[in-house]
C-alpha cells in the first residue's frame, strides 16, 4: 500500500476566501494526497456557529451559553462551513483535485465541553460535557448532520477531532462518569452511517492508557490520527497486532506543529522508517502533529512567516514520503 499525505486542518492565516484558495492551491502544489479544507477559524466556533444562529447557545463573556437544556433539540438546519464550500468551489472551477478531500469535524465531547450552563462556571463543574443523556440525544446527530453535509459536498475522508479524550480518558478511569463501553457508543453511533471512503479520529497529546480500549472498538473507524514528533511515546501506544486485529491504520506526525523549527528531511524520514517498520502496511498517512493554529501565537513571526513554516514543512513530509514510497515497496 502506499504511504499517503494529509494534514489535519488549520493555518496560521486570517480568514478570508482568497487565503481558503490561497491555501488549497498551495496545499496542491506540493503534492499533498489528502487536503483538509483550510480551518481559518477556531474549530469551536465553526461547529457552534448553527447553535447561536438558531438562537440555542448564547455568548455571555467569551463563553458559550446553553439557553435551556430541555429545548435543545436538532430541529434546524445545519449552516454551511464557508471553507469547506470555498475549497470544493475553487477546486471545481479549475478542474483539479485531490487524492481525497478531508473533512476535519470538532467532536462532540470536545464541543460539549466548551458549553456552559452559568457564565461563570468552570468548565469542570457546569460544562455540558457532565450530561450524559444530552450527549446522546443530542450531539451524537448534530455531529452526524455535519458527516452528511461534508460527504454530500464531496469530502471522503471524515475526521473527528476529538482532543479532549487526552484530558478526560486517564489510566484507570474517564471523568464525568464516562466508561469505555458509553465513549465506544458514542463514535460507533456516529460513524455508523457515514457514506465516507474512509473515517478517522484525531487525538492528540500524550495517549492515556484507556483510550486505546475505546479507540479499537469503535465500528467503522479507520484511521487513528495522533501526534508523534511533539510525544514520541505515542508511537508505542499500539501494537501491530492491535491495529491487525481491529482492522485500523494509523496517521502518524512527523513534524511539530507549534514549533517554527523546520524539521529536516533526515529527521521526519527517521519517525517513519520507525513508524513503518513497527506496523508496516497498517501505516496509511503522514502528516503533521496537529494543525498548524499554534504557529499564530509564535512571537516576533508575522503571520505570512508563520505560514511559510507550516509550507516548509509539508514540503518536507512530501519529498520523505515520494522517497520512501519507492523503498517500502
Amino acid at each position: 500500500m502506499r504511504l499517503l499525505t494529509t494534514c489535519v486542518g488549520s493555518f496560521p492565516l486570517e480568514f478570508s476566501k482568497e487565503n481558503v484558495e490561497r491555501v488549497i492551491s498551495d496545499l496542491y502544489s506540493i503534492g499533498i494526497d489528502y487536503a483538509p479544507y483550510p480551518q481559518l477559524r477556531s474549530f469551536i466556533d465553526m461547529f457552534l456557529e448553527s447553535l447561536i444562529k438558531n438562537e440555542k447557545l448564547l455568548i455571555i463573556k467569551g463563553k458559550y451559553i446553553i439557553k435551556n437544556v430541555e429545548e435543545l433539540k436538532l430541529d434546524f438546519n445545519i449552516l454551511e462551513i464557508k471553507e469547506a464550500e470555498f475549497s470544493v468551489s475553487y477546486l471545481r472551477e479549475r478542474g483539479i483535485s485531490f487524492k481525497g478531500l478531508r473533512a476535519p469535524i470538532t467532536g462532540p465531547l470536545t464541543l460539549a465541553f466548551q458549553i456552559l450552563t452559568e457564565p461563570e462556571g468552570d468548565p469542570l463543574k457546569s460544562s455540558i460535557i457532565r450530561d450524559k443523556e444530552l450527549i446522546f440525544k443530542f450531539f451524537i446527530d448534530y455531529i452526524c448532520s455535519y458527516i452528511n453535509y461534508f460527504t454530500n459536498l464531496g469530502y471522503d475522508f471524515i475526521v473527528l477531532d476529538e482532543p479532549i479524550l487526552s484530558v478526560i480518558v486517564g489510566a484507570k478511569k474517564i471523568m464525568f462518569n464516562y466508561s469505555i463501553d458509553d465513549l465506544v457508543e458514542i463514535y460507533s453511533k456516529i460513524f455508523k452511517n457515514s457514506r465516507a471512503k474512509l473515517n478517522g479520529i484525531h487525538v492528540c497529546g500524550r495517549l492515556p492508557k484507556l483510550l486505546k480500549e475505546v479507540l479499537l472498538h469503535v465500528d467503522n473507524l479507520k484511521v487513528l490520527d495522533h501526534e508523534h514528533k511533539s510525544v514520541p511515546e505515542n508511537l508505542e501506544y499500539y501494537t501491530k497486532d492491535d491495529v491487525e486485529r481491529y482492522d485500523k491504520f494509523l496517521s502518524i506526525g512527523v513534524v511539530s506543529s507549534r514549533d517554527p523549527e523546520i524539521e529536516s528531511i533526515t529527521e521526519v524520514e527517521s519517525i517513519v522508517r520507525r513508524a513503518y517498520e513497527k506496523y508496516g502496511e497498517r501505516l496509511m498517512f503522514v502528516k503533521p502533529d496537529c494543525g498548524f493554529a499554534p504557529l499564530r501565537s509564535l512571537k516576533d513571526y508575522s503571520l505570512e512567516k508563520a505560514y511559510s513554516i507550516a509550507l516548509e514543512k509539508l514540503k518536507n513530509i512530501k519529498k520523505v514520503v515520494d522517497k520512501l514510497c519507492n523503498v517500502f515497496k
